[in-house]
């Protein structure tokens, strides 16, 4: 294994975390844990009714925009022509190589 020569770091920054900040992360972190324990101990009140639901899933489909019967034909035609050019360019490309064939292996 070859040895690599290490140039000494002169101007280097040493960092060191605020103690205030770190003091600061153990209290969120004894927080989350108490507010955990008391989120397990109560029952859920929240569940919403399923007439609710319905007028929330509706109002949200009559948001959704529908394109034109235009622009619905218009993009099943250009994929009808991608999908008609792959088959021609991969039938000519599977002609080519048995022709190849048969020429190499009579």
């Amino acid at each position: 294994m070859a040895k690599k020569k290490v140039q000494s770091e002169e101007n280097v920054e040493i960092i060191s975390p605020d103690i205030e900040k770190s003091k600061s992360k153990k209290n969120t972190k004894q927080d989350n844990s108490k507010q955990k324990s008391k989120d397990k101990s109560k029952p859920k009140k929240d569940k919403k009714s399923l007439k609710k639901k319905l007028s929330e899933v509706w109002s949200e489909l009559k948001k959704v925009s529908r394109p034109s019967f235009g622009k619905v034909c218009k993009n099943t035609c250009v994929v009808i022509a991608v999908v008609t050019i792959c088959t021609l360019l991969l039938f000519g490309v599977d002609r080519l190589f048995s022709l190849f064939n048969d020429l190499l292996l009579p």
